[in-house]
């Protein structure tokens, strides 16, 4: 394992830059207070999530949280937007240059009240292995030396864009959102990989960004973008097996994706104190082993892979 050490559990604090979802600056700051005295330890942000606002507002909250949680940014965004809102895909462009990086660390840590980043992640170089080595690597290489920067990783939710920085550079750590989940677990292999390797593997997005909180019978979103039929009708056959077990669809989706050992941490998704409490609820309900063995027969899971209460050798 990778001598970072990161919580077993992480706050992902996208949701608590949004505006659009009614959150105001003292629900997202008493929100993240809230999991810090629940026992989350790890929070984690980038300029991109609410248009800086999510970095905002975990800085507003960190200078009253003693001692302070381990805190993560991510680089590889430039934009402009209104605070508090999704910054469109035609409102991005990525930049990868040590220059780039260096404006947006400090922009980050000036927000967030630090002086210092325990983590960066580098933010999705999808295609641009090369440049993210040579520029936003390079950069974060030398802060580390420094004790700037505690740790170094990348921020994907495709192994192949992880796999092409890490053919590269050597990393602490990688974020892995949506592919090791009830609906894909793509990744198992990758997270197998990273550990070999000593690297710090986070599992991210283990609710497919809605679908598997909401249901088939209201559908969220799945990978931030409308949910297809087929997912749809998956989704409502794992619900069904769910129900007959008595467990609720959330619950199982974040047993599955916190079992899995190979992951050095899990990260999740909250936005009020309301959902923190009952993300960490499904994390410690009881779930009976019979539920995973019937999706198994039903084609719905692999029978190799990690349930809970197994580890893998």
């Amino acid at each position: 394992m990778s001598g970072l050490a990161l919580p077993p559990i992480g706050l992902g604090c996208a949701m608590l830059g949004r505006v659009d979802h009614g959150l105001d600056d003292a629900a997202a700051i008493d929100a993240i207070r809230h999991a810090a005295a629940r026992g989350i330890g790890w929070f984690d942000t980038a300029p991109l999530y609410g248009a800086h606002l999510s970095e905002i507002r975990l800085g507003a909250a960190l200078a009253t949280i003693t001692p302070r949680p381990l805190v993560s940014t991510k680089i590889g965004f430039d934009f402009e937007a209104p605070p508090g809102h999704v910054v469109p895909a035609a409102a991005r462009r990525s930049d990868y240059s040590a220059d780039f990086a260096q404006r947006s660390l400090a922009a980050s840590l000036a927000r967030l009240g630090l002086a210092r980043a325990d983590l960066v992640f580098v933010h999705h170089p999808e295609g641009a292995a090369d440049a993210a080595a040579a520029g936003t690597v390079a950069f974060l290489e030398r802060l580390r030396a420094a004790g700037v920067v505690g740790a170094i990783g990348t921020g994907v939710n495709d192994v192949k864009v992880a796999r092409a920085l890490l053919d590269r550079v050597r990393l602490d750590a990688v974020l892995l959102a949506g592919r090791y989940m009830l609906l894909d677990w793509s990744g198992a292999a990758f997270l197998r990989e990273c550990r070999a390797a000593g690297i710090a593997a986070i599992v991210a997005a283990p609710l497919a960004s809605g679908i598997l909180a909401t249901g088939a019978g209201n559908p969220g979103s799945y990978r931030y973008a409308p949910a297809p039929p087929t997912i749809i009708a998956r989704v409502a056959a794992i619900e069904a097996i769910c129900a007959r077990h008595g467990v609720a669809l959330r619950a199982a989706a974040l047993r599955f994706a916190a079992a899995n050992r190979d992951a050095a941490s899990l990260l999740l998704g909250a936005g009020t104190r309301t959902q923190i409490d009952d993300t960490l609820a499904c994390l410690a309900a009881p779930i009976p082993a019979a539920l995973w063995h019937d999706l198994i027969d039903a084609g719905l899971l692999d029978r190799d892979l990690p349930l809970p209460g197994e580890r893998p050798s």
